[in-house]
């Protein structure tokens, strides 16, 4: 977009539509098994934006990570300061190392596939979340050799 005197304001919709194909198609899942740091992993349990079920499916595919959902948060969970998420990474981050953080040592391990599908099923309307998840698995097992345990 332009501030030149007769220049066009609009969005072109080609411009428009490829944004939407990269924002539709383009996922970390395929690489979140070499990432091999201590991950917290934080949701809100409420969240209407993103179900629950994609932290869990993160927890899983994160090599070294510990989930906590936390019921009734939302998708702004990080920035509400009467909320558990703070006190959560306050801990995580503030520990000397992660075995001393309580945030890491209560939170939860997700080390199967049927915990992540059991997510899914419990999550209202996450039908369209599901399928991608399942392509996304489907395409780390088989594209990765180094994914090849997911």
């Amino acid at each position: 977009m332009s501030n030149r005197p007769g220049a066009s304001n609009t969005v072109s919709s080609r411009f428009a539509a490829a944004q939407l194909w990269a924002a539709a198609t383009w996922s970390s899942l395929s690489w979140l098994p070499s990432v091999h740091v201590p991950v917290l992993v934080v949701h809100g349990g409420g969240d209407l934006l993103v179900p629950a079920a994609n932290a869990v499916q993160l927890a899983r595919l994160l090599p070294e990570s510990r989930l906590h959902v936390l019921p009734g948060e939302g998708h702004l969970l990080v920035v509400d300061p009467d909320g558990g998420a703070i006190p959560l990474l306050d801990d995580f981050f503030a520990a000397p190392t992660v075995e001393r953080s309580r945030a890491w040592s209560t939170g939860r391990v997700v080390d199967d596939d049927q915990t992540v599908d059991a997510a899914f099923d419990q999550t209202a309307g996450a039908q369209p979340y599901r399928a991608m998840s399942n392509a996304y698995r489907w395409f780390v097992r088989h594209a990765s050799p180094s994914a090849a345990a997911v």
